[in-house]
């Protein structure tokens, strides 16, 4: 009987004992919820935020890859064939245009000027890398004037012509839509304005288009046809 007692009281101190180790050890375990000061947890899924483009900017989307890409054909070109959104990029838009290029030292000389220029041989399509379509139309419309040989790249560098073009086509609608309008033109081998012309209304000083600016109203250069640059 006192045998047995003796074993009763060794197993209630040794269960006594894991329950207390279990306790304790409960206590000095570190917590098991993410430290935000730990540089070893990556948070980037919790403070990234998501870029917001529309799906509908351009139309209806041929093809949508989440944070990866948004992809827009267009059978009409106007004047882009497609466009393509990069999440993540730092010019994210992607603008095609077909043209027949003159030669390949014409689209070096291009190349030199803006390096991020691309183009695909075998569709016969100019990709400019942008951050939004103002500034890629822009673009386009000096060089494809260029190209047609309505003006030369001595006049564009020396008249500060791609940084005036860009900050009047970023800043009004009515601008971009006769950019639009020039590009299809002059891709499709219309003659829209006389090269003489062309060249005088580039040559306007900025003065005048600093003056329609203050009018809160996009000013065309001066000549006989409305060159919007």
């Amino acid at each position: 009987m006192l045998h047995q007692l003796l074993i009763v009281v060794i197993l209630y101190i040794i269960i006594n004992q894991v329950i207390l180790s279990f306790s304790e050890e409960k206590k000095i375990k570190p917590s098991e919820k993410p430290n935000s000061n730990n540089p070893l947890i990556d948070q980037s899924s919790h403070s990234d935020v998501a870029e917001v483009i529309p799906l509908d900017l351009f139309g209806k989307p041929f093809q949508v890859e989440p944070n990866k890409f948004i992809l827009w054909t267009f059978l009409e070109p106007k004047p882009w064939t497609q466009i393509i959104y990069n999440y993540g990029h730092e010019y994210p838009f992607n603008f095609f245009l077909k043209i027949k290029i003159p030669s390949l030292n014409d689209y070096q000389t291009w190349k030199q000027i803006i390096p991020n220029l691309d183009f695909n041989s075998k569709t016969g399509e100019l990709i400019i890398p942008s951050k939004d379509e103002g500034s890629a139309l822009a673009i386009v419309n000096l060089i494809v004037s260029n190209f047609q040989g309505q003006l030369s790249i001595e006049n564009i560098l020396e008249k500060n012509l791609i940084q005036i073009s860009i900050a009047k086509a970023q800043q009004y609608d009515m601008v971009r839509n006769k950019l639009r309008e020039q590009i299809i033109e002059t891709v499709q081998g219309k003659n829209i304005i006389d090269k003489t012309d062309f060249e005088q209304d580039l040559a306007s000083n900025q003065t005048k288009t600093n003056e329609s600016f203050g009018n809160n109203e996009p000013g065309a250069y001066e000549g006989g046809e409305f060159s919007y640059l």
